[in-house]
């Protein structure tokens, strides 16, 4: 049984044996982006009628700098192999 690592190498060749030369893999990656941006719209949408409605109350400019922080990524630290 070969190394579940292999496809993280960066080999082509490699990516390629898991995945096969068909299209199937690009056109299931090209299916979920659009399903995704189309659920993400949605979401927006629902997002801007419960604030008209006031369902919920949003800060934008003064909670901006906090919201940066708490989702910045932390550092990346390179791990030695």
């Amino acid at each position: 049984m070969g190394n579940w690592r292999e496809p993280m190498d960066g080999e082509p060749s490699v990516a390629t044996g898991y995945l096969g030369t068909s299209n199937a893999f690009d056109e299931a990656m090209s299916d979920f982006a659009v399903a995704y941006a189309d659920q993400s719209e949605r979401d927006h949408a629902a997002l801007k009628a419960a604030v008209g409605a006031g369902k919920i109350q949003v800060r934008i400019e003064e909670d901006r700098k906090a919201l940066r922080d708490i989702l910045r990524p932390p550092p990346h630290r390179h791990s030695r192999r």
